[in-house]
């Protein structure tokens, strides 16, 4: 009873059973033949070591130690018996759970005050320009030709607040039909802005841009909408329920991490509220039973990317220029709304202005639905263009299946939205990841059946991947049947297999090293009725070679040809470039090669910096600033006053520290999304030392950096005790609470053994400590807050013998 070890069936004076668990391990005590088994061991049981009182059996504690796996210590002066290596006990488990809950529980501490930082809005700002450039070489029978094949230059800038985009497209080589050679260009313009904390309109969009809708077409035009910017991961929350015996308790995790638990009731149902994210949500779903069961599963919310939250309503209106042929100009008008958390339904229309043929209009509508936690379905019908309908099955994160159908609508002689060669498709597609080696083993699978006008064609696929030893390997299979309308079958079929591995033992020269070999066949009829042929095989490895290049080698052999393919890829990264390079030899077309320069050139207004990056950088943006000690607490930068170098910052998911001058500077930050930046504390200089404002935030704009300064306080440390009652009896651990007056921001002090406290760093203000009120509940007391003042304009303060008092509620009410 006290290990919480499930007791069974008793027969007094003769044998109990009990069950230990998690394992259910049934133990038999059988005094009756004088012996104890578990598992597969049988102990012998004399008098000495199993007695019984009336219907209670004592045994030994040696024979309990085997039994359990663990071991005891005596100590009899205080009749106290301790139990070693007792984390497999039930009681021991439970009580582990308990202080994982209790962390869950515990109200979150009070958050570190952040101030939001004004976004500067001028006229113009910033510049970036991007760079990059594409040639090849070609080299047959000796003859070596050169040729410039693209060159990409793009300007960004911030204009109105908002990311204007300039991109020119040169093309030196463009072949004529003559055989002759010009030179073409194309220019591109977007400007795009956003409002994140508005209601009704949060984006715009003018030039070359998408469409909303399920279906987005590329226009030159305009396009508003009041969908975010960049949308959240978390969805909402989700209720996980069922029904145990009463006395259960349930806990869910993710990654390891415990996100809820509930108990059982008394009518054997219990309610999890889940938070979940967009796309798959893998839980681990452990329940647990009063004598130590444990029943482990696998559980998987699918959150598909067009369902939205309840009563969450966005729409999206667009229109312009067509950009690719098939229309001169198109607009799509598309309004989504989440009914519940689990059914959103959508509707709109997509409009086509054609030259010479009819113009067209499609309206449509959809609707998604989680018909239970792992079932979701998903219907569309677009008028005149298609109906479709799919259904997902994700019961845990070890298996998938999808079916899905679409029809089309052959009416239309030249279609935009949809085909009139295909008038049915059906796909479906199977992951399956079962317990085998742990989860090293899954298998993929996968159909598809498409009606055709000339034709009917079924595909199959079916796939097998390992990892052990790190290594992967994996095979498939292939097989394709045509028919034409009064004509046989015409079946094709194949396979690969294929295997890669990452070295990390042997020399030093082989370790990092990632080989990888491949073959593959095809075969002149079904699977199960040819001799397969190996058409290709390959072989290859890459490696970084003086940490500042990659280099991959590969070399393949295909049937029928006379010799060998090699394959040679070439990339370095540099602060200011980025190149690759890759040239394949065949002995029937030579060597040939192709080669890519990119870079950027980003330009700080305020500063008259320029920096250099090796990629694209365009509609992305910055943070730049100074960290500096604020002697008069005056709030800004003065002349005297100078930056700290070596200080350490988060800005946004990036940390960086500031230069000798206090100068610090990011970027590749998601421009209208709020960054924030965050001083540690462990690297300034001082330890007195302390942010005027812990946590900042900022929504930098577009193609520009944004500065920001922070200041540096010098702050000041306080020490004292807590006394208890009229004997002043000091309290051991005692949670104390320092706020701050003007921001209502809160420090956690706890004392130590001998009731003293001590902290240091704190930011000038007026302040109270008292004790924390879940303390001052448990104690039945309550603290007489302390009021004081640290430092101000210059320094901090050192506040010695602060005496908290804490009297019994009583005396109080008294």
């Amino acid at each position: 009873a006290l290990v919480e070890i499930g007791v069974g069936d008793v027969v007094a004076g003769q044998r109990l059973e009990a069950v230990l668990s998690p394992g259910n391990i049934t133990l038999v005590f059988d005094t009756r033949r004088g012996q104890a088994t578990w598992r597969h061991e049988v102990v012998p049981l004399g008098d000495s070591l199993a007695v019984w009182r009336g219907d209670e059996l004592y045994v030994a504690t040696r024979v309990l130690a085997a039994m359990l796996g663990v071991g005891f210590r005596y100590d009899r002066s205080e009749l106290l018996l301790g139990v070693d290596n007792s984390d497999a006990l039930p009681v021991v488990a439970r009580r582990a759970r308990e202080g994982r809950r209790a962390v869950l529980l515990r109200p979150p501490a009070p958050a570190a005050t952040e101030a939001t930082l004004g976004t500067r809005r001028a006229l113009a700002d910033g510049m970036v320009l991007d760079w990059s450039a594409t040639s090849s070489t070609r080299d047959t029978g000796g003859a070596v030709s050169a040729e410039l094949n693209a060159v990409q230059l793009g300007f960004g800038a911030q204009v109105l607040g908002g990311g204007l985009d300039l991109q020119e497209y040169v093309f030196p080589n463009v072949l004529r039909p003559d055989s002759s050679r010009r030179t073409s260009t194309e220019t591109h313009w977007s400007w795009t802005i956003a409002w994140p904390g508005k209601r009704w309109i949060r984006q715009g969009r003018a030039g070359e841009l998408i469409t909303g809708g399920p279906r987005g077409r590329g226009v030159r035009g305009l396009l508003v909408t009041n969908a975010p910017f960049l949308r959240p991961a978390e969805f909402a929350g989700e209720r996980l329920q069922g029904r145990l015996p009463a006395g259960w308790e349930v806990e869910l995790y993710r990654a390891d991490q415990l996100v809820g638990f509930a108990p059982v009731d008394a009518s054997g149902r219990y309610v999890i509220d889940v938070p979940v994210v967009y796309g798959p949500n893998p839980l681990e779903y452990v329940a647990y039973g009063p004598s130590g069961e444990v029943i482990r599963q696998g559980r998987t919310f699918q959150v598909p990317f067009e369902r939205l939250g309840a009563r969450r309503l966005e729409y999206s209106v667009g229109g312009g220029e067509c950009l690719a042929d098939g229309c001169a100009y198109s607009a799509n008008a598309d309004l989504r709304y989440g009914v519940t958390n689990r059914l959103t339904v959508e509707a709109g229309v997509d409009q086509f202005w054609r030259d010479s043929l009819a113009d067209l209009s499609h309206p449509y509508a959809l609707a998604s639905l989680a018909v239970t936690r792992a079932i979701s379905f998903t219907v569309e019908g677009v008028s005149r263009a298609s109906a479709r309908a799919r259904l997902d099955y994700d019961p845990h994160s070890d298996l998938h299946f999808d079916l899905g159908h679409i029809r089309y609508d052959s009416a239309v002689a030249v279609p935009i939205i949809g085909t009139n060669t295909v008038k049915d498709q059906t796909d479906a597609n199977l992951f399956w990841r079962p317990g085998l080696l742990q989860g090293a083993i899954f298998f993929q699978a996968g159909a598809t059946r498409a009606v055709e006008t000339a034709r009917t064609r079924n595909v199959a696929r079916v796939a097998v991947t390992a990892r052990f030893i790190g290594m992967r390997l994996s095979a498939s299979a292939r097989e394709e049947r045509d028919r034409a309308p009064g004509s046989a079958p015409f079946t094709t079929s194949g396979g690969d297999v294929s295997g890669d591995a990452l070295m990390t033992r042997g020399p030093r020269w082989l370790r990092g090293m990632l080989v990888h070999a491949a073959a593959s066949g095809d075969c002149g009829g079904a699977l199960t009725s040819c001799d397969p042929s190996v058409e290709r095989v390959s072989a290859g490895f890459g490696r970084q070679v003086l940490n500042a290049f990659r280099l991959d080698i590969g070399v393949a052999h295909a049937r029928g040809e006379s010799g060998v393919e090699v394959d040679v890829a070439l990339s370095t990264v540099a602060p200011w470039l980025r190149a690759s390079a890759r040239s394949v030899y065949t002995s029937a077309d030579g060597a040939s090669s192709t080669q890519l320069w990119e870079g950027s050139v980003r330009w700080d207004r305020r500063s008259g910096r320029l920096d250099v990056g090796n990629g694209r950088n365009l509609d992305r943006a910055g943070i730049t600033g100074i960290v500096y000690l604020d002697q008069n607490a005056n709030g800004r930068q003065d002349a005297d006053e100078v930056g700290l170098g070596g200080v350490l910052l988060r800005v946004g998911s990036d940390a960086i520290a500031t230069d000798s001058l206090g100068r610090f500077s990011v970027w590749d930050l998601v421009p209208f999304e709020s960054a924030t930046l965050e001083i540690d504390t462990l690297s300034l200089e001082n330890p007195l030392w302390v942010p005027t404002t812990a946590v900042s935030s900022l929504r930098p704009t577009p193609n520009s950096y944004q500065f920001v300064a922070l200041p540096i306080q010098q702050g000041g440390e306080i020490g004292g005790r807590v006394a208890y009652g009229d004997r002043e009896t000091p309290l051991t651990g005692a949670r104390l609470l320092l706020r701050h007056v003007a921001t209502g921001a809160i420090r956690e002090i706890t004392t130590f053994t001998d009731g003293t406290f001590y902290s240091l760093g704190i930011k000038p203000g007026e302040y109270y400590l008292t004790l924390a009120p879940a303390l001052e509940e448990e104690l039945a007391a309550q603290a007489t807050p302390l009021h004081f003042t640290i430092g101000g304009p210059g320094g901090g303060t050192r506040l010695e013998g602060l005496v908290l008092r804490v009297l019994p509620a009583a005396r109080n009410r008294r």
